[in-house]
């Protein structure tokens, strides 16, 4: 899971406590039931477009979680 960290202190998004690209991140890295809860309790999966099966990952395996999360904030992390 290391490598998935690697790119995050690099990107200039992230600084500042407040800064809510920081506190996904954070959340991602961290707190996988708080990225479940977010992505299964808010409209997140309306609005972007995840296959089911990936969907269905992210729900049975915290590790597919992760790595969604990690996808998910090179998206908003370029």
């Amino acid at each position: 899971m290391t490598c998935g960290l690697m790119w995050i202190r690099y990107s200039e998004k992230i600084s500042g406590t407040d800064n809510p690209a920081l506190k996904m991140a954070f959340m991602t890295c961290f707190n996988t039931d708080k990225l479940k809860t977010f992505l299964f309790e808010s409209t997140f999966l309306s609005k972007f477009d995840v296959p089911q099966e990936r969907i269905e990952q992210i729900r049975a395996l915290d590790v597919e979680t992760m790595k969604f999360g990690f996808d998910w904030m090179k998206f908003f992390l370029p």
